[in-house]
């Protein structure tokens, strides 16, 4: 059963990814002065929203802007300008404008591009004929308005530098089996069938390091939220103490808190943060979709406490590396460390973004597991609409199973982003997981007193297909709806650490499972 849906849903992404390669190849002459789609990832500055269209024609050349810690093997922007009219934006919703290198070539200025189109277009008139008109150009879509409500911001925070920015997120998903137990499965954080969902309501204290490339600065972040996430988010010794197990669906979390001191190029953060690994985050308005795929959910860490460096080699080029306690590990009895590092690549045109980070340490309390993970995200954006991502994540941990052997997992994702207007765009994942032995594709129900789906136990392949919009009728207002479509294709034996529980979905009666969801962020 598996092999029938993944085979028609990997020729689909095939047939998607040449058709808008063929289509971006068409409207490559024209790429400047179209719009651009936007992307921000949850790291060390304030959180973006996703997808904010820009005139990337419109964007005066700035000098380049200093780097912040966490974003070096993060997924971020493949276009990262800001358009001269764009909506004034709140500390949730700044985006930073970055320019050329003083040492590249100066690029076409728009009068330049003008004139060449205008010359194109008479000699291509000349050709047709005197009663052919040649060919208007595409206009640009129109940013969403600005802002119509944000936090005021303390004079006396403005002073030191420090903003106060936040968001809340509510949905809710309809199961199409309609499970008597009321959770969909495997699929986070979209997990409860049928009932309403607030899954963050998340406030943020920032004080991002800025070195400007030359001196010295310092900072630091604290990120506090509530909801339903919590059960997916949790870090040893920290939320179980926020919250108390006792099957509660609500409850606070801690995701992020730490200080930052920078040297020219040089950020160093000690305390709590996001591992910044995979292309999705924990930050609901960083995401296209309301769920998220198996790779983010099940394949990498999410949160790490420890030290971290982020270097920023040149315009093009950024490192990390730093040590950390373990996976969401707040406090561990195990007094080893783990290793956290990687890098991130940026073509000279924005057009492109490679980035590879891994985490490899002990993971018990006798050094006897040793983990090891790896994410690779590439993104391209293939027209001035148009992005394409692809993620690999691959993780082995030795002496995970009953029997003392190695686990396995690893998988592939891919994205197609449409912007389709100012206000509207579309996207498409697919993906295909793969839990070699039944050990990581575990549900949060598992830990004693959390109310959540606690299958366990799928040694085989998961595959989903999602397919979503995302409609921004202002600025701070994102509404995300989206149809899942999953299915399990394993054995139903006895794997990993315990017995499976039958099947993933429907209350462990079937392999195959549709939903449909919708989420609504408000962002201040």
């Amino acid at each position: 059963m598996g092999r029938k849906v993944f085979v028609p849903m990997v020729s689909g992404c095939l047939i998607l990814i040449c058709c808008a390669t063929a289509w971006s190849q068409a409207d490559d002459a024209a790429i400047e002065s179209q719009p651009a789609v936007q992307r921000v990832q949850f790291n060390d500055t304030a959180v973006v929203t996703l997808n904010h269209k820009v005139d990337a024609a419109q964007a005066a050349p700035t000098s380049p802007a200093a780097p912040t810690a966490g974003t070096a093997a993060a997924a971020a922007p493949v276009t990262a300008a800001a358009p001269a009219t764009a909506p004034a934006a709140t500390a949730a919703t700044a985006a930073a404008v970055e320019g050329t290198p003083a040492d590249s070539v100066p690029p076409a200025t728009t009068a330049d591009r003008t004139s060449r189109l205008a010359a194109l277009k008479a000699r291509l008139h000349q050709h047709m004929g005197a009663d052919a008109d040649p060919p208007a150009e595409e206009a640009a879509p129109a940013p969403p308005p600005g802002p119509e409500f944000g936090l005021r911001q303390p004079e006396c925070l403005q002073n030191m530098g420090i903003s106060v920015s936040g968001w809340l997120q509510q949905g809710i998903s309809v199961n199409s089996d309609h499970p008597v137990n009321g959770f969909n499965g495997p699929v986070a954080t979209d997990d409860l069938d049928r009932e309403y969902q607030l899954n963050q309501f998340w406030m943020t204290l920032d004080r991002p390091v800025n070195t400007g490339g030359d001196g010295f600065d310092f900072g630091g972040r604290i990120d506090a939220a509530y909801g339903t996430d919590w059960r997916w988010y949790t870090n040893n010794e920290l939320e179980n103490h926020l919250n108390g197990f006792n099957s509660r669906i609500y409850g606070t979390m801690l995701p992020q808190a730490y200080a930052a001191a920078g040297y020219n190029d040089l950020t160093v953060k000690f305390g709590t943060y996001q591992a910044n690994m995979d292309y999705e985050s924990m930050a609901a308005p960083a995401n296209f979709f309301y769920s998220h795929s198996y790779c983010y959910t099940y394949g990498v860490p999410h949160l790490v406490t420890g030290m971290q460096a982020d270097y920023k080699m040149d315009e093009n080029w950024s490192v990390q590396g730093g040590f950390h306690r373990g996976w969401s590990q707040f406090e561990e009895d195990n007094p080893s460390v783990d290793f956290l590092g990687g890098f991130r690549w940026q073509s000279s045109d924005r057009r492109t973004v490679v980035s590879y980070t891994l985490s490899s340490g002990p993971q018990d309390i006798n050094n006897g597991d040793s983990g090891f993970v790896y994410s690779f995200v590439f993104q391209e954006r293939l027209g001035p609409r148009s992005q394409y991502i692809l993620v690999h994540d691959l993780g082995v941990e030795n002496n995970a199973l009953s029997g003392g052997g190695t686990a396995d997992w690893y998988g592939l994702n891919q994205y197609y982003i449409y912007t389709l207007s100012g206000q509207w765009s579309a996207c498409v994942r697919g993906e295909w997981f793969r839990d070699q032995d039944g050990v990581v594709v575990s549900g949060p129900g598992n830990m004693s007193g959390v109310r959540a789906w606690s299958g366990r136990g799928f040694a085989g392949n998961f595959y989903e297909l999602t397919a979503g919009l995302n409609w921004r009728p202002q600025a701070n207002v994102l509404f995300r709806p989206e149809v899942r479509y999953d299915c399990y294709d394993g054995g139903t034996g006895s794997y990993g650490l315990s017995n499976q529980t039958g099947l993933p979905f429907n209350d462990g009666r079937s392999s195959t499972q549709l939903l449909t969801a919708a989420d609504l962020i408000l962002t201040f």
